[in-house]
């Protein structure tokens, strides 16, 4: 069992609140809370006030940990946002706290939703809108799973569509400076687009096979992206060599994680 040490007053009470406030102030200035990582789960300790993650502001004070039960975990660099959003809500729901800049077996305890409410504190601090990171992150999320759907649905189809013109020309967007290729996995999809200034437009199929072998050549030759999950408001998009690489894996196994995706708003 670790030892962890609590604000109880006193000259060392004093001591310990610097600490704690510079962890605080470190870890919005770097943008970064270290933790150390394996296969999918967090290091964690059992305490004297019960089970608790192990967080550092510094990739130092986590590799000085790697010993013992953790000489194969890896040290990994959190943001706050990404800390906010996905670790608090499920370790809380452990009933995990927090044990800060652990060293030697002991360190600082605190209550995960406490040190949430710090975090923001510290942030606004320093003129971080921790919010808007969160909501950021949440939106990186929100994509990378449209972007998981819409390639699990490529390949269950076997085909992409996409949008030709009256005179059969592909049609593409230009979106941010940049020109990217719609394409849907089904026909009615890509037919509800047809309006507005594709009005003309109708869809066609292209095999993933046909896409894969001549397509993204092309594409990746004249530097033109790939936007899906295209509707009135925008879509996602991804490099033509990303969507291949995670294409041709899907291919060959499953439960590939992807992020790689940027959101693309419609003009």
């Amino acid at each position: 069992v670790h030892m962890v040490i609590n604000f109880d007053g006193g000259e060392n009470g004093t001591k310990l609140i610097r600490e704690y406030k510079h962890f605080l102030e470190s870890v919005i200035r770097d943008n970064g809370i270290w933790i150390l990582f394996e296969d999918g789960r967090v290091a964690i300790v059992e305490t004297e006030e019960g089970t608790c993650v192990p967080l550092w502001s510094t990739p130092e004070g986590a590799e000085a940990n790697r010993e013992g039960d953790w000489v194969k975990f890896e040290v990994q660099k959190m943001t706050p946002a990404e800390f906010v959003t996905l670790c608090i809500p499920d370790l809380e729901e452990g009933n995990i706290d927090a044990i800060v800049e652990m060293k030697d077996g002991t360190g600082i305890h605190k209550n995960l939703l406490a040190l949430e409410e710090d975090l923001y504190e510290e942030a606004d601090n320093q003129s971080v809108d921790l919010d808007e990171m969160c909501m950021e992150f949440e939106d990186f999320l929100d994509a990378n799973e449209m972007y998981e759907d819409f390639i699990e649905d490529a390949l269950e189809e076997g085909l992409l569509w996409i949008l030709t013109d009256e005179n059969g020309e592909t049609v593409f967007a230009d979106v941010e400076e940049e020109t990217a290729i719609p394409v849907w996995t089904l026909y009615e999809e890509a037919s509800l687009m047809c309006e507005g200034e594709w009005q003309d437009c109708e869809p066609e199929e292209i095999p993933l096979t046909d896409f894969l072998e001549y397509w993204v050549p092309m594409l990746e030759r004249e530097g033109i992206n790939v936007m899906f999950s295209v509707d009135d408001l925008g879509g996602m998009g991804t490099s033509a060599r990303i969507i291949a690489e995670d294409l041709r894996r899907g291919m060959e196994t499953s439960g590939h994680k992807f992020d790689n995706v940027i959101q693309f708003p419609m003009k």
